[in-house]
């Protein structure tokens, strides 16, 4: 059996260490890059107009990973469903001032900042925002 010819110190077939991409379906690709543009500071990376004709999917960078944003083919199959939130480690600006800004431009913020969020690299500020397909997304800000 594969299992038994694992090393006893390394257990694990793989270790993930980190997230490449997540990829969300979206009920408008440009609605979408906009928001991923503008409140979050993603760059698009690659769109591929010929996989689904003129409604192509797009590669947004956001730091070492990537959100791909697809069309869904069923608009009732966008949304958070089965997705808890995505959490994107940010930098910059105050969280309660991101917060203010973001809510007087009608982004959904959920709540106001909490500053004792535990995430990968230890405790911190986070705050929880909507996107505009209802992707719940968790900004988490460390000490610098």
């Amino acid at each position: 059996m594969a299992d038994e010819k694992r090393d006893a110190a390394h257990p694990h077939l793989v270790r993930a260490t980190a997230i490449d991409h997540v990829v969300l379906k979206v009920s408008d690709v440009s609605r979408s890059e906009s928001f991923y543009v503008r409140y979050l500071g993603a760059t698009p990376e690659m769109r591929d107009e010929f996989l689904r004709g003129d409604r192509g999917f797009l590669s947004m960078r956001i730091g070492d990973a990537l959100i791909d944003l697809v069309p869904a083919e069923d608009p009732g199959a966008v949304g958070p469903k089965g997705v808890a939130h995505i959490c994107l480690r940010v930098e910059g600006g105050n969280p309660s001032t991101v917060k203010d800004i973001l809510e007087s431009e009608g982004v959904l913020v959920e709540s106001s900042v909490n500053y004792g969020r535990l995430g990968a690299r230890g405790v911190g500020p986070s705050l929880y925002i909507t996107d505009p397909d209802g992707y719940r997304i968790e900004l988490k800000w460390y000490p610098q």
